[in-house]
């Protein structure tokens, strides 16, 4: 009897203990967009504003930035229910082409203390990769758009 109790103990800690295995293709998301008929100055230029335009929140900012090599990174924040997500945003450019990157995804709960941690199940991560995907297209649609002022 004290043997089954043992066996049955060391089968809930583990069961307990378990953690949920992520799916590492849900940590980020990349798309290579070609633009025919636009430079990467006017790509670049086009970038930078939408960036401005689109982050809405304090905490979502451009951190690096390099006109000749064509590459902007900044950390995007969106929030989701009761929670705040950030993510690193990068967008290189290239004569006719752009490159959109997103990963490292952290999350925090807001009205909280605690800072961002990283997330800990697939659904969350699954949530992250829909606004990365939305973002993502929101974009290809501002940088496609011709503008004749």
């Amino acid at each position: 009897m004290k043997n089954l109790s043992f066996v049955v103990l060391i089968l809930l800690t583990a069961c307990s203990t378990t953690k949920e295995i992520l799916n590492e293709n849900l940590k980020q998301y990349e798309e290579t967009v070609n633009i025919p008929g636009k430079s990467k100055n006017d790509l670049y230029l086009q970038v930078n504003t939408w960036f401005v335009e689109s982050f809405r929140s304090a905490e979502s900012v451009i951190e690096f930035s390099d006109k000749e090599a064509g590459r902007i990174i900044g950390k995007y924040v969106f929030t989701y229910g009761k929670s705040l997500i950030r993510s690193v945003i990068q967008v290189d450019v290239k004569d006719e082409a752009y490159k959109i990157s997103f990963k490292s995804p952290l999350i925090k709960n807001t009205g909280q203390d605690i800072d961002y941690r990283n997330v800990k199940t697939n659904a969350s991560l699954e949530i992250i990769n829909k606004e990365w995907k939305a973002l993502s297209a929101s974009f290809k649609e501002y940088i496609s758009r011709t503008d004749n002022w």
